[in-house]
């Protein structure tokens, strides 16, 4: 007896959804640049089919996997093995926009470190004029930081650059890096660092950086 493709239950998708068969199958035609037409094409199923699959309305067949896997080039043991490492967290606005008003309010992290994460992610505010700094001379920083309110001066030693909101910078440097909110208005800050060179508020006094200007 030939086994057929399955509509997907409740019972049948929480036994496969460690497997993530669906995420894998739409993730496998985005990297390739397949087109549901062309998998069709290359494997014999349907549109239709393969559209339902890769959305979990159906339970795949071993049969049906293989084919996909000779149309991908890929062995059939890629859809049965399962992650080993997930970490999601998600930061709603309402949860720092209630801050508004706070005094130099601490950064806001991201997400809970793991063992196995090597990021640090963070909001980080900053009152006018308020001055914070990454790293110290003759170790390795790397941060990349995204202004979401306000404007954020930098000084990477000889170089100074002003970013205004919307405004992205990456930097790897092993000298320290100063930051400072303009005089003139308050800054939100996106930053992702490694863990070892993650941002830490310093405590310095308030300076007049209006007049730093973009190199």
């Amino acid at each position: 007896m030939i086994s057929t493709d399955v509509p997907a239950t409740h019972m049948s998708s929480e036994r496969l959804a460690d497997y993530a068969i669906g995420l894998k199958l739409r993730a496998l035609r985005s990297a390739k640049n397949f087109t549901l037409a062309r998998l069709a094409a290359e494997t014999g199923l349907s549109t239709g089919l393969l559209s339902k699959l890769e959305t979990d309305r159906m339970i795949p067949t071993l049969q049906t996997l293989e084919r996909i896997c000779h149309g991908y080039g890929i062995d059939l043991g890629h859809f049965f093995s399962k992650p080993q490492n997930l970490s999601v967290s998600i930061t709603r606005r309402t949860q720092y926009e209630n801050r508004r008003g706070v005094s130099n309010p601490p950064p806001i992290p991201l997400h809970i470190p793991t063992a196995q994460g090597s990021l640090v992610s963070q909001i980080i505010e900053l009152s006018a004029g308020q001055c914070s700094t990454i790293g110290q001379c003759g170790d390795m920083s790397e941060v990349a930081a995204y202004v979401i309110k306000g404007t954020l001066h930098i000084s990477l030693g000889a170089s100074l650059e002003t970013l205004e909101q919307g405004d992205t910078i990456v930097v790897s440097t092993d000298r320290p890096i100063l930051w400072s909110a303009d005089s003139k208005s308050d800054c939100r800050i996106l930053s992702v660092s490694p863990r070892l060179s993650a941002v830490r508020a310093a405590s310095l006094p308030r300076e007049d950086t209006s007049h730093v200007a973009a190199s």
